[in-house]
């Protein structure tokens, strides 16, 4: 018993003497835990039924990792990439989505499971977060203790980072990087010293501009609340700082500017004209609020925002704003920066201008994280004063909050009939960590013994609470044999087209679980899903067929011809469906394929009239008859007009009409589950397509969202009706039959410009094919931005068109002589006119704009910096120096001191010798 009794009293006393200087790491894997915790109770790790990598994350942002990657790998321009968007300026996904030094373990591990290396990118970054806002709060908030580790995790998990984190892996750099660079800030101020502050923001610039930019904003005002804070009598000392402050960001963005400045290039360029545009702001402050419970999160449409902080954080926060024993001047400080980010969720001017004027979409308050930051700084700030506050005060917060939660939901209950209450479950789980937190901070106020356990408890809570936060909040997620299929059929399918196919073409992957599939396996596409998409070729592509909206082309509404005009000469199906057969392709069964015979190469000789040529209407059957017709020459078309005889409709809960005052047809829903049959009569030799014309294509907001009998719409996520889309109606026993409509959730009435019945001749484009692959130019060499190859131009009036999309930054020449490259097709692929007929060996070559100005900017940040470093080393050497002298100065005073003294006692001595004599 007694060496148990001593065991324990060891155990407690190494918990409560713990060494501070290890805090930040505890902190850190107090929120490892956490979240492993999280992603277990989700089922997202090993053994579990789900993938880590979703939506955005599996669609997007990995497969443009793997991009970068792949270029290095390969010794190739990571500043142009041929596997995207067609062919695009790699600098805006570069700025916005891969450049985080996180990312080097895809790069070191590239034969590893995206998929786990996902999952450790993701916790080390939120783990560093949690140290991060330890360091932050010893070092400014004055704050070193229990609650520092324990609000430090509330920060790394709060609510932007285990719902957006999770899904937007390069927004981390900044979340993680805020509590960094506001201790470098003040540091700043009271050492004078800059250079750290420099390469934060240099950091922060690099690895993610957009969530950068935000950090920056928010920067700027905690650096004045910082400076009126600390130095408010000397006017003088505070415009020094704040000089020295906004030359310490500027440094920062001279650093950063090989990145920012080709990205800004590219933005200036290709930035779509609706980009600004945003749906009126649905969350009131009330939502907002009550989205700092546990458990609250984003729905569908964009309501809430991501404000979660931590119970305990909400137990703190209203008891800090009356706490007379902290300064009056900090509390009034405080209030007014918090109350300045509240603003930005309920004001549209701030709310846009804080992201960036960007339009976003289905993420609302990206910025919340700031939130976040503020009301856990806040929380900790009191937490040094929860003894002195009276059991009682802290039952009046629990029944406020309880009141709070119940009444917001009922008026959102009342406000939206369609919204999704969180129930009598969540409200009973927010009591229940209410409570358990307030027993937490009576124990650690009044226990004597034990406390350690109580450390302990605190320690489990926190972890309990947020893994089960974040376990909540989790959506979309991706089974784990879906994913599985996904990765080892299309990629092999891939893999083995390419071992047999050196050629430079393109590959549609007839599914779309990844919209940028082809930068996730390395091909060249059609398909592009994100910010840096090029609009102008969005459009063209939308105008002959191709399924899009805005910011993204889908592998939707292809079409035998238009496959053929872009080069499309294989169709991967392996991993998503095997019923190509019908149009009778030859199908390699073992690794899932279909050959398509007419093909053109990436590029091949057109007439001369495509230079002026401007697409006709938004009918995409017209639109391809007439480009043919440039094209070749041949006025033969391959889609001809389904008489209305033809067409048979029937209608469940709902009916389609032409209102002849307006000049469009209407789908309108008259009951729940409401939808529409169309049989179309076969003929020969045709199969009958469909177009919902639209003036511009929006996927959610102007089309119903069933479409089922068309071949080549992909998976639900894309089933709603796209404006541009040549959807192919499938065969049924009686011709051919395909179904719209919406269900309860849905509007009631739709509008369309036209709907659009036209039959595919089938063959009908081998003609077309046959006059334009006479003059077809031959690929002898490639790789990001660098394409070389031959063409044989046999009759004048003819250009070179290539399916390259049309950028500024390409050169070519002919023969080894400079020629233009001229823009078509609303800007949105390139021509290029040969000098003369004959045989030519064209080479294009492509140089990022910007990207020069941007290192030679950098450069100078650099040399700026270095110069500052050393100077800052030189100071300190010349104070080492100093007092160095100094001391050498003093010991020699000290030993010729000591002489005199010596000297003067000598004398003394001896008079008092010679007194005693006398």
């Amino acid at each position: 018993m007694e060496k148990e009794k001593n065991k324990n009293n060891t155990i407690e006393e190494f918990i409560l003497s713990f060494p501070k200087k290890y805090y930040p790491f505890v902190a850190a894997v107090i929120t490892a835990v956490s979240l492993y915790m999280g992603f277990s109770l989700a089922g997202m790790l090993s053994g579990g039924i789900y993938a880590f990598d979703r939506g955005d994350l599996l669609e997007s942002h990995v497969p443009y990792i793997l991009d970068m990657c792949r270029s290095i790998s390969n010794g190739e321009s990571i500043w142009y990439s041929s596997s995207i968007s067609m062919g695009m300026n790699n600098s805006l996904v570069l700025a916005y989505y891969t450049l985080s030094p996180f990312n080097i373990l895809f790069l070191i591990f590239p034969n590893a499971d995206p998929n786990v290396i996902s999952t450790i990118v993701i916790i080390l970054k939120l783990s560093l977060s949690a140290a991060f806002f330890q360091i932050f709060s010893k070092y400014v908030l004055k704050r070193e203790n229990l609650w520092s580790i324990i609000i430090s995790a509330c920060y790394a998990l709060c609510g932007f980072s285990v719902t957006y984190g999770t899904y937007h892996i390069m927004w981390l750099d900044g979340f993680m990087a805020l509590p960094l660079l506001c201790f470098l800030i003040c540091r700043s101020f009271e050492k004078n010293k800059y250079v750290a502050v420099s390469l934060c923001y240099a950091y922060i610039f690099s690895s993610q501009f957009y969530i950068g930019f935000m950090v920056g904003i928010f920067s700027f005002i905690f650096v004045l609340s910082y400076l009126v804070y600390k130095y408010n009598k000397n006017f003088k000392e505070i415009s020094f700082k704040f000089l020295k402050w906004i030359l310490s960001v500027f440094l920062g963005v001279l650093l950063s500017s090989v990145v920012w400045l080709p990205a800004l290039m590219f933005l200036l360029y290709n930035n779509p004209p609706d980009a600004t545009q945003f749906r009126e702001l649905e969350a009131s402050l009330l939502e907002i609020l009550n989205s700092m419970f546990w458990g609250q999160y984003i729905d569908n449409v964009g309501r809430k925002s991501f404000s979660y902080s931590g119970i305990v954080v909400l137990l703190f926060l209203p008891f800090y704003f009356f706490n007379k024993k902290i300064n009056v001047k900090e509390r009034v400080i405080s209030s007014f920066v918090l109350s300045f980010v509240l603003l930005w969720y309920v004001v549209p001017p701030l709310y846009a201008f804080m992201h960036a004027n960007d339009a976003p979409d289905f993420f609302w308050y990206r910025f919340s994280f700031i939130f976040s930051f503020v009301v856990c700084s806040i929380a900790l700030r009191q937490s040094d004063y929860s003894n002195i506050i009276p059991p009682k005060k802290y039952f009046i917060v629990l029944g406020g909050l309880i009141f709070f939660y119940i009444i917001e939901q009922r008026i959102s209950l009342l406000e939206n009939e369609n919204y999704v209450s969180n129930n009598i479950y969540n409200l009973l789980i927010n009591i229940s960590f209410i409570l358990l937190w307030l027993l937490i901070i009576y124990g650690l106020n009044k226990a004597s013994h034990n406390k350690a356990a109580v450390y302990l408890a605190s320690l489990l809570l926190v972890c309990t609470e947020t893994s089960t936060n974040l376990m909540t909040t989790l959506d979309n997620k991706t089974l784990e044999n879906t994913y599985e299929n996904f990765e080892y059929i299309d990629k092999t399918a891939v893999n083995y087209i390419n071992s047999i196919d050196k050629d430079f073409f393109r590959i549609l992957i007839c599914k779309d679980i990844i919209h940028n599939s082809d930068s996730q396996f390395g091909y060249y596409g059609l398909v592009d899903f994100g910010s840096g998409e090029n609009f102008r070729l969005r459009k063209t592509l939308s105008n002959i067929g191709f399924g899009t909206t805005p910011r993204m082309t889908m592998v939707t509404g292809y079409n035998p011809v238009n496959e053929m005009l872009m080069g499309v000469r294989y169709n991967v199906y392996g991993a998503y469906y095997h019923d190509f057969q019908y149009r009778n392709y030859d199908v390699n069964d073992v690794v899932g394929y279909i050959k398509n015979d007419t093909a053109l190469n990436i590029g091949y000789m057109v007439r001369d009239d495509i230079l002026n040529y401007s697409f006709p209407s938004r009918n995409v059957f017209i639109n391809i008859n007439s480009l043919l017709s440039v094209f070749s020459g041949i006025d033969e078309e391959c889609f001809v007009k389904i008489p209305k005889e033809n067409i048979h409709y029937s209608y469940d809960n709902a009916v389609v009409y032409f209102n002849e005052d307006t000049g469009k047809y209407y789908y309108e829903r008259e009951g729940d589950n409401a939808s529409v049959t169309v049989n179309i009569d076969a003929v020969d030799n045709c199969n009958p397509y469909v177009q919902f014309e639209i003036a511009e294509a929006n996927v959610r907001q102007n089309s119903p969202a069933i479409l089922e009998g068309v071949k080549n719409i992909v998976n639900s996520w894309d089933s709603p009706i796209m404006s541009s889309a040549s959807f192919e109606i499938m065969p049924s026993d009686d011709g051919y039959r395909y179904s719209f409509g919406t269900n309860e959730n849905s509007n009631t009435v739709y509008e369309f410009d036209n709907i659009n019945y036209y039959y595919y001749i089938l063959g009908s484009e081998k003609k077309h094919y046959e006059e334009l692959s006479k003059e077809q130019f031959c690929v002898t060499e490639y790789s990001n931005g660098h394409i070389k190859g031959k063409v044989n131009s046999k009759e004048t009036g003819k250009v070179l068109f290539m399916t390259i999309p049309y950028d500024s930054g390409w050169t070519a020449k002919a023969n080894g002589n400079m020629i233009n490259i001229l823009p078509v097709l609303n800007d949105s692929f390139m021509a290029i006119e040969l000098p003369s007929v004959g045989e030519f060996e064209i080479e294009l070559n492509y140089e990022t704009p910007g990207l020069k100005k941007g290192v030679i900017l950098s450069a100078i940040g650099l040399v700026l910096c270095i110069l500052l470093i050393i100077k800052e080393k030189e100071y300190l050497y010349l104070l080492k120096i100093f007092s160095r002298k100094n001391s050498e100065k003093n010991n020699t005073e000290n030993i010729n001191n000591d002489l005199l003294n010596n000297k003067s006692e000598e004398s003394d001595s001896n008079n008092v010798n010679e007194t005693n004599n006398k």
